[in-house]
Parts: C-alpha cells; sequence; structure tokens
C-alpha cells in the first residue's frame, strides 16, 4: 500500500465529519506518528513507517468507537441503577434532593442502601487494595523498609518497579528487598488499573511505569510555567510528545492542569493522567491527551524530589487511593461522573417544577449538595491560592501540635460511643466495652487477629499517616509538618489509641460475621438492628444467604468473615444471590465484585462511625463548601479547627440513635449519653490529675450540675454549647474565645492580653510567658508539662510575678471546687 493510499485509507476511516483543520492535524499527527515508528524500528523506510503510522490511527479510531459504545451503555445502566434507588427512597417519603445526597454521602434512615454512598464504597475500596498490600507487607518484613524515607533504596525500589512494568533500558539493582517491594507495589497498582478499567476507564499499561506521579501544586504554581518547563522537559521521554500537535501548547495545557490542582479531582473515565478521553472523534480525542512519560525511574524520582509533594510509598498510596475514588464514582455516575450528577440535579429541579415544589427546588440549587459532590469528587483539594492554602493548613497545624497535647486522655469517651455503635451491629453493650479494653490492652502484635485488621484496613492510621483526620481533615499539611504532626500524635499517645481501637473494632465486627454464619443464623433471625444497619450497605436477605456459604478466615483459633472470601463464591451461589440461574459470567463477575464491596463498605464504614471519623458529608459542613485557599475558605477553616469533632459526632452519633430505626431508639440515645458522660468525667479527672489537681469537689446542688454538664461536654454529649455554658474550657484545652472563634483567635487574645497589660502599666511578662507556652508544639504533651511546669515554668512565673501561684492556686479552688495535689507554689521559693 502505498503512502498516499495509507492517508487516504485514514481519511476515510475517521469519516466526514471532520473539519478541515482536524485532518490537518490528523495528517501532522501521522508524520508525527510515522517519526517515532522509525525511532523505535531503525532499519523501517518512511514508506513502511507511514502505512504502520496510517494502521495504527484506523485501529484507535475504531477502538475509539468501541469504548464509546461501551461507555454509553455503562451510563446507562447506571442511569438506571440511580433512577430505581431515588425512586425507591421516594416511596418512602424521601425526596430526590436528600436521595440524591445518600448516594453522594449517605443518609440516616431504616431504608437500604442508605449508607452504601460513593463515600462508603471509595473507603471500601481502599480497603481491598490496601488492606491486601499491607498483609503482604507484613509477612515479607517489608513494611516498616517500605515506610523508611532512604533515597538510593527509593531509587533501587523505583527501578525495580520500571523493570517489572517492561522498561528495557534499566538494570536490576541486585537488592532483593527492593526486588520483593517493587513486586508488590506493582501488583497492587495494577489491580487500580484494572479496577478503573472495570468501571469504565481505559488506562493502558505502560512500559517502564512507575506509580501515579505527586505533583505538588504548589511548588509547581511557584515554580511558574518556564521553570517548570526547563526542569521537567529534559526528564520526558519522547513518547510524551508523539501525539502533540503543538509541543510548548501541550505542556502549558499539562502545566494548567497541574497549578490548579485539576489533577487531584476524580473524573472518571475522563482523568487526562491516563484515561481514555471519551470524544468518539479522533482528532478531538489527540487534542485532549495529557499524558507524561519520563524517560525512566531516574528521572521520575528526579521529577517527583523537585515537583512531588510524597515518597514513592507515599506515591503509591496516593495512586491506590485515586483508583478508589476514581471507581467508586464511575460505579455510581458513570464514565463521566461530575456529567452525570449534574444531568440528575437538573431532571430532579424539573421533577419539582412540575409539583411546584420550591422548597425542593430550592435544596436541589443549595451550596452544600454541591459541597458534598466536591468532597466525594476530590474537587475541594483544588486551592483557590496554593500559597495560601499551604502557609495557612501549616499554622493550623501547628496551633493542633500546641493544643492537643492532652488528646488521648480527651479520647476516654471513645469506649462508649464505640460500644454503642457495636450494639447497633447486634453486640450488647457488655462486649462492647469489654472488646475496647481488651484493643487497648491486648496484644495485636504478629497474631492472626491483627492480620484479620489489616485485611480489612483498620488500625492501620498510623502506617498511612492519617491520624489527624479524626479532628481535622479539611487541611492539606506541607510535607515536613505533616511528618512533624505524625510524630507529635505518636508521642501524645493517639496513633496507639486509633490503631487499636480502629482494629479492635474492625476484627469484633468481622468476628461477630463469622459467629452469626456459624450458628446458622437466616437473615430474619439476625439481631433487628444488626439487619437494619447490614441493609444500609446493600446486604439484603440474598446477599447474607451468599455470605453464609463463604470460607471463613481461620486466626488465633477462632474464625472471621473477610471480604475476600466473597472471592472463593463458586459462580452457582452468585446466581443464587441475584436470583438468576441463566445469568451471564459478566453479570456474575460484576454481582460478585458489588458484593464485596458491600461487604467492605460495612466494615470500612462501621469503624470508621465507631471512631468519630469525618465523612464527606461532616467535612462539607465543616467548610461550608469552601476551598482551601481562598478568603472565606481560610476564615471557615479557622473558625471550625476542633469543631469537625462536635459535628461529626452529632450527625454519626446522635443521628444513628434518633434517626436510624422507623422510631428513636430511646434506649440507644440513654445509653450513649450517659456513657459518655461518665466517660467524660473519667477523662477530666484523668486530665486534672496530669495538671496536677485533685477531681473538683462540689459544694451545693449547683456545683453537681456544673460537674455534670461539664461531664458530659467533656464526653462529647453537649456539643461546643457546654464549654462556655458549663466550663472555662472545652474538650481539647480552649477558652471560650477558642470554641466559638476557633483556636487562633484563642491564641490571639491571649497574646492581646499581653500587650493590654503592658499598655495599662501591669507587667506583661508572666502572660507572655503563658501565651508562649500555650501557643509552643510539643509542650502541652500531657505527660510532660506537668514535669515541665515544676521545673522551670512554675518558678519563670513566679518570679516574673511574685504571689502568682497563690493566687492561681485560690482562684481554682474558688471556681471548680478544687484543690491540687501536687500544688504548683510547692517547691518554688
Amino acid at each position: 500500500m502505498a503512502a498516499q493510499d495509507c492517508i487516504d485509507a485514514v481519511k476515510a476511516a475517521l469519516g466526514e465529519d471532520n473539519t478541515e483543520k482536524q485532518l490537518n492535524d490528523i495528517f501532522e499527527l501521522l508524520e508525527r506518528r510515522s517519526k517515532a515508528q522509525q525511532r523505535d524500528n531503525p532499519t523501517m523506510t518512511r514508506e513502511q513507517a507511514i502505512v504502520a503510522a496510517a494502521e495504527s490511527l484506523a485501529s484507535e479510531k475504531k477502538l475509539a468507537a468501541l469504548i464509546e459504545r461501551r461507555n454509553e451503555a455503562i451510563n446507562r445502566m447506571r442511569r438506571s441503577s440511580r433512577e430505581d434507588f431515588y425512586k425507591g427512597l421516594e416511596n418512602k417519603k424521601v425526596k430526590r434532593s436528600d436521595a440524591i445526597r445518600a448516594l453522594t454521602v449517605g443518609r440516616e434512615g431504616p431504608w437500604q442502601d442508605a449508607g452504601r454512598s460513593v463515600d462508603a464504597v471509595k473507603h471500601a475500596l481502599e480497603a481491598e487494595l490496601l488492606g491486601p498490600m499491607i498483609v503482604e507487607l507484613e509477612r515479607a518484613n517489608l513494611l516498616e523498609v517500605a515506610v523508611m524515607k532512604n533515597p538510593d533504596f527509593e531509587r533501587n525500589v523505583a527501578r525495580e518497579m520500571a523493570i517489572a512494568n517492561g522498561a528495557k533500558n534499566v538494570q536490576p539493582t541486585g537488592d532483593s528487598n527492593a526486588q520483593a517491594l517493587a513486586a508488590i507495589f506493582v501488583k497492587y497498582t495494577e489491580s487500580a488499573r484494572s479496577m478503573q478499567n472495570k468501571a469504565g476507564a481505559y488506562i493502558k499499561k505502560m512500559e517502564g511505569y512507575v506509580t501515579r506521579q505527586s505533583h505538588d501544586q504548589l511548588k509547581i504554581a511557584k515554580a511558574g510555567f518556564d521553570a517548570w518547563k526547563a526542569k521537567i522537559l529534559p526528564l520526558l521521554d519522547e513518547r510524551t510528545f508523539d501525539d502533540a500537535i503543538d509541543v510548548d501548547k501541550f505542556l502549558k495545557a499539562s502545566y494548567a492542569n497541574l497549578a490548579s490542582g485539576n489533577h487531584m479531582k476524580a473524573t472518571g473515565a475522563s482523568d487526562w493522567m491516563g484515561g481514555f478521553k471519551g470524544p468518539g472523534n479522533l482528532a478531538k480525542r489527540i487534542s485532549q491527551e495529557r499524558v507524561l512519560v519520563f524517560k525512566g525511574p531516574d528521572e521520575w524520582l528526579a521529577y517527583n524530589n523537585e515537583f512531588g509533594r510524597a515518597s514513592l510509598y507515599e506515591s503509591v498510596l496516593d495512586g491506590l487511593g485515586f483508583a478508589a475514588r476514581n471507581t467508586a464514582l464511575m460505579r455510581t455516575f458513570g464514565t463521566n461522573p461530575e456529567a452525570a450528577f449534574r444531568a440528575d440535579i437538573d431532571r430532579a429541579v424539573e421533577l419539582a417544577k412540575k409539583t411546584a415544589d420550591i422548597k425542593e427546588i430550592n435544596a436541589l440549587g443549595s451550596s452544600m449538595i454541591e459541597a458534598e459532590f466536591n468532597q466525594v469528587s476530590g474537587g475541594v483539594m483544588q486551592h483557590g491560592n496554593p500559597s495560601a492554602a499551604a502557609i495557612n493548613g501549616g499554622i493550623r497545624s501547628l496551633i493542633s501540635m500546641a493544643k492537643l497535647g492532652g488528646v488521648v486522655l480527651s479520647s476516654i469517651p471513645d469506649i462508649a460511643v464505640r460500644a454503642s455503635v457495636l450494639r447497633h451491629n447486634g453486640v450488647n453493650l457488655f462486649e462492647g466495652y469489654k472488646n475496647s479494653l481488651d484493643s487497648l490492652f491486648g496484644n495485636f502484635k504478629g497474631s492472626g487477629k491483627r492480620e484479620v485488621g489489616d485485611l480489612l484496613n483498620v488500625g492501620t492510621q498510623g502506617v498511612l499517616g492519617n491520624v489527624y483526620e479524626r479532628f481535622h481533615a479539611t487541611d492539606s499539611v506541607p510535607g515536613t509538618l505533616n511528618r512533624l504532626s505524625s510524630i507529635f500524635f505518636k508521642a501524645t499517645g493517639l496513633t496507639w489509641w486509633t490503631d487499636a481501637m480502629s482494629r479492635g473494632m474492625g476484627v469484633m465486627l468481622s468476628r461477630n460475621m463469622a459467629i452469626q454464619i456459624g450458628k446458622g443464623v437466616d437473615y430474619a433471625n439476625l439481631d433487628p438492628l444488626l439487619r437494619t444497619t447490614l441493609g444500609r450497605y446493600g446486604i439484603s436477605e440474598q446477599a447474607w444467604g451468599a455470605l453464609r456459604k463463604a470460607e471463613l478466615h481461620q486466626a488465633d483459633g477462632q474464625t472471621f468473615l473477610t471480604p475476600d472470601a466473597v472471592d472463593g463464591l463458586a459462580d452457582d451461589v452468585i446466581r443464587g444471590h441475584l436470583g438468576k440461574a441463566d445469568a451471564s459470567t459478566r453479570a456474575v463477575d460484576e454481582a460478585r465484585e458489588n458484593l464485596k464491596t458491600s461487604l467492605s463498605a460495612y466494615y470500612a464504614d462501621q469503624v470508621r462511625e465507631a471512631m468519630t471519623f469525618a465523612g464527606a458529608k461532616e467535612r462539607a459542613l465543616t467548610t461550608f463548601g469552601s476551598s482551601a485557599g481562598t478568603p472565606l475558605g481560610e476564615a471557615v477553616r479557622y473558625i471550625m479547627q476542633f469543631k469537625q469533632f462536635p459535628i461529626t459526632y452529632a450527625v454519626k452519633h446522635l443521628g444513628r440513635e434518633l434517626n436510624r430505626g422507623d422510631t428513636v431508639n430511646a434506649g440507644g440515645l440513654a445509653h450513649l449519653i450517659v456513657g459518655t458522660t461518665a466517660l467524660g468525667y473519667v477523662s477530666m479527672t484523668a486530665k486534672e490529675y496530669a495538671k496536677g489537681r485533685n477531681p473538683r469537689d462540689p459544694e451545693d446542688a449547683a456545683g453537681w450540675a456544673k460537674l455534670a454538664m461539664a461531664a458530659m461536654q467533656q464526653g462529647g454529649g453537649a456539643g461546643i454549647y457546654g464549654d462556655f455554658l458549663f466550663g472555662n474550657t472545652n474538650r481539647f484545652g480552649g477558652g471560650i474565645v477558642g470554641t466559638l472563634a476557633g483556636p487562633a483567635a484563642g491564641l490571639l487574645e491571649q497574646y492581646v492580653g499581653v500587650l493590654q497589660a503592658a499598655r495599662d502599666g501591669d507587667d506583661p511578662r508572666a502572660k507572655a510567658v503563658k501565651a508562649v507556652v500555650g501557643s509552643t508544639p510539643f509542650a502541652n504533651i500531657f505527660y510532660a508539662r506537668l514535669a515541665l511546669d515544676h521545673l522551670i515554668l512554675n518558678s519563670t512565673m513566679e518570679s516574673l510575678n511574685p504571689g502568682y501561684l497563690r493566687r492561681y492556686e485560690r482562684q481554682v479552688e474558688k471556681d471548680n471546687s478544687q484543690t491540687f495535689w501536687l500544688p504548683p507554689s510547692e517547691g518554688v521559693r
């Protein structure tokens, strides 16, 4: 075939709907492709290269058409499923606006699938990827090695990952640990690629691939296009530009995506960092390609060191997390999630107009419904001003390290909260409390139960570095401060507490499911509360029947039901679950996948609920839907710092007892309030002892009432109102201003007090020392602060302001009816 004949063939294959410019672009592309063919095959003649390039373009056109037809089928199916969900809730008197929000972030109520939201599925898929990977790393004794940030070792791992992905010009490192670690990383990054493709993406396997690059929006925006281009261009492989008509235009478009944070948003099949771009018209598709291909692993690392925001290990985790988010969106909203979401809103508005339901129209147009979708899609991670977001996020991180020194003591009421959640999972309260103590003081290390927890991806917050999420998950903290925060929370004991309690909760849920299966309990005879909770995640009577036939995981002489057991279910079992004896293999595979995800979502979401981790709904409420790096977004984040916990408590725990059943669960609500109040008093007392004080000893009924309300507030039961109605400090140690306007405002108030003292002629030095210590990271860790006070600070305060300590002791006794077991004035001369 002559070259011109091939060009004519391509033109014919592309169709006549292309503009002259698009055809010219394609012919230019043909020229570039032919040169690439000759580059990769030096013996090929120009004529042969043009023939090969033309055949490649023609086949891509056919592939694009096939993918488009597949996507259309997927999107019709997803839309039909969503419509069934919306109508099902509407039949139960739930407005469509609330049904849409239930689908994205979940909703409390006694309805099937009300908890199986995009947010819950995202966490489930993360668990399905990360849990088994952590188990493999643990079994190979590579977890500590993986976390270690050694540049030479990272380079070896990156090289071995490239080799495992078919790199031809990279030499083996000879490092057995690097080879083993790379094999595990590649296995799960490949699983993530396959998971997204099954959901509707088209991500091709790339020769020499390392992992998804962790582009740092701040570094890229700060550098500017010219500097970024100068750094990246020598690192990029020629393959990057094979399909680029205009290289400079291509790089500018890539830069704009990265500097704006667009790359952090999950967009389904149109993910520009590796997905299929959608349009059937090849010319349009080519113009939208944005894939940066590095020459090799060393170049990948060089770029990551310059413009990345994570280590290789963290980049792998980020990539898996992104894949989970993207897949969750596509499984619900199809291959273009945002377009489908907006189409659902538009259809709902049209339906509301037909009935003149103005309240529903307003609800569908509210900023909160949009904010919740942005939380699950990652759109909220696009910062208005990256520098402002990083600087202010860093400041809030420092404030946290100054204020949360006693956070593990504040967490004691978690024990009652966990028991409440377990009660809704068919576990009696006694067992729930016992499980908390076993979790805290039992030794999971090296045990089979620990592996069960790892399989469920629970109790791994310390390894994954997201302990901070419990109290403030709305900031993207710069790398150095993020590492410092990790050290801080380990020092406070919160990492141990969170991991132990999460792992114990997950293992208990898995064990309880196995116990029900072992007893042969059918769905109708399950504990009613457990049955309702399972139904929230799509575990129906048919699903339970299938799970009862799963092979249980054996560990430490006990059995556990883990999500991977679903993989082993026979096809006939899944067909029985579907109620279709003639279901196709594809339908069976999809049903098995959905059942596994339902079980994973149940475990992941219930553990997060028990630990009061904020979900997308609570984060949207905490930030009012604003973006970091904007004036409003930063103001909101300062005011709402530490308020995420009480908001999450109210939404998840009070909401559960008030709304999960057909009526208010009075017994559950009473236990929640009484249990958290009692343990709130224990928490208060522990913190008082840590300050050198004896427990409060009220002298009258008013004093006892004040103490009870303070204990309720400390337990979480009275929310932030108790912070200023019934005490001088909030759950995390701040005052009234800090409670209302945020801890930053509370610290500012202290420093203003220093200036006012100086203005009024008073000695400001003692107040200045108190303000500085109160805003110094690590200075207020509960077990170290008492020693710091008695060795240094008390004598310093007394020397600066003679008589200060005695006055302070009398004030505490007057306000709180308290004495000191270790008076501050003792030992000060």
